[in-house]
């Protein structure tokens, strides 16, 4: 049930379908690092009991998509909320795999 609702939420978001909150945060995020998302997707796989599956990365995407979120042009984002950022990577992760 909640993996058909995940997947409806995405295709809602490729057809920009998905609107966007009232209010978000407009304060700078920091980028977190390949390691630091590392520890955290380790840490979430023993706290679930995980299997050996979860986590596994097949190439660089992690480290590509960490760091798109986090691009400016001119000096500004280009994902201007934490809103945005957090969109926009979990679309990139579920895209690449």
């Amino acid at each position: 049930m909640d993996y058909a609702y995940a997947l409806e939420v995405l295709d809602n978001y490729d057809h920009q379908r998905v609107s966007q909150p009232t209010q978000v945060h407009k304060e700078s995020a920091r980028g977190i690092s390949h390691e630091e998302a590392r520890r955290i997707i380790d840490h979430l796989s023993e706290i679930y009991k995980a299997s050996e599956l979860f986590g596994r990365e097949k190439d660089r995407s992690l480290s590509s998509s960490l760091e798109a979120v986090m691009q400016t042009f001119d000096g500004k984002d280009l994902y201007h909320s934490l809103e945005e950022k957090a969109a926009h990577l979990l679309y990139f992760l579920v895209t690449s795999w």
